[in-house]
């Protein structure tokens, strides 16, 4: 019995390998800029194409090439040019193209003075999870350059950027003349921590807003992105789960809104939206919207799967076969 437990779970690893584990990111992709004041349509559009060029080096997101963005439209005989940057418009965008975040934004100008306003929004729930503002003074062709990486940082509240945007213009956090490349955002940035112990968020001791690096022990913690490993009682992530989730009470849970890894529980649940990996529970149910791997419980559900369910119930809602009891799988 051991073997047949030991081969499924190898199964699962083969179907989401350690080294996709390691790269898994939640998609996105950018909309053509919205031209202002003073701006043409086409400058729109390149800024914009180099805005999305520069933020898919920074493997924070899975970008939706430009290419491939204008075929899905044309498919469906809608012109990118049509979505405004409306949260509204973006959200009916998203749910086109299928991914789970879009930019929005808008550039304009008066005189030498250029101004860049972005927005992230998540597509499932419309929500507009930051914005960013990027104000120029000088030459446009140096907007170009230095604007779109001043703007992606700030919106992203990440310092982390590669080697080569070193070489783009200056950025100045003052207003001088001819050399002012400056951004604003709604969002404080977000810090990261090495451990979590905790008893009740928010009785923890990194506050739920802050990424986790490391280990987590608690009794009830919650928090954004997290990676390593999450031991306790019921375990949240709200953002992003990479690791090894553990639930060892008789009534936990370990609850991500995407996971790529393990979530593994003594009883309740297992539930993450878009799961890469094993899902594993002794006397309970294991949950997903997106499922790549294996679901090992009593009760499996999912919308969709690339995988294996092993289970009294086992539920594939978008399979020709939605259920069947001890071995369902759809590839």
């Amino acid at each position: 019995m051991k073997q047949i437990f030991l081969r499924w779970v190898l199964a699962g690893v083969a179907l989401c390998p350690f080294s996709a584990l390691a790269v898994e990111r939640p998609t996105c992709a950018v909309l053509s800029f919205q031209p202002g004041a003073g701006c043409t349509s086409q400058e729109a559009t390149f800024i914009s194409d180099r805005f999305a060029v520069l933020l898919a080096q920074l493997d924070k997101y899975d970008v939706l090439a430009r290419s491939q963005m204008a075929k899905i439209m044309s498919i469906q005989k809608v012109n990118m040019s049509d979505y405004c940057s409306a949260a509204e418009c973006a959200v009916e965008a998203g749910k086109l193209l299928s991914v789970q975040y879009i930019i929005v934004g808008s550039i304009g100008h008066v005189g030498n003075l250029y101004s860049m306003n972005t927005s992230l929004v998540e597509v499932e729930t419309g929500k507009v999870t930051s914005t960013a503002v990027t104000d120029y003074q000088g030459a446009i062709e140096d907007f170009v350059k230095g604007g779109p990486p001043v703007n992606i940082k700030s919106l992203l509240v990440t310092k982390q950027t590669p080697a080569n945007w070193d070489t783009l213009p200056e950025v100045h956090n003052n207003t001088s003349p001819n050399t002012a490349l400056r951004a604003e955002t709604r969002e404080q940035p977000v810090h990261t921590y090495p451990l979590q112990i905790g008893i009740l968020t928010p009785l923890q001791l990194a506050p739920e807003e802050s990424d986790i690096m490391g280990l987590l022990l608690n009794l009830y913690g919650r928090n954004q992105d997290i990676t390593g490993i999450d031991l306790g009682a019921i375990n949240h992530s709200t953002g992003h789960f990479r690791g090894i989730g553990i639930s060892y009470s008789p009534v936990g849970a370990n609850i991500a809104n995407g996971c790529t890894g393990v979530q593994v529980a003594v009883m309740e649940l297992n539930w993450a939206r878009d799961m890469c990996g094993i899902q594993a529970v002794m006397f309970g149910a294991n949950r997903a919207k997106n499922m790549r791997g294996v679901q090992i419980g009593i009760i499996n559900y999912c919308e969709t799967m690339v995988g294996v369910q092993i289970g009294a119930i086992n539920v594939i809602t978008e399979s020709p076969v939605p259920f069947f009891p001890i071995v369902n799988a759809h590839f």
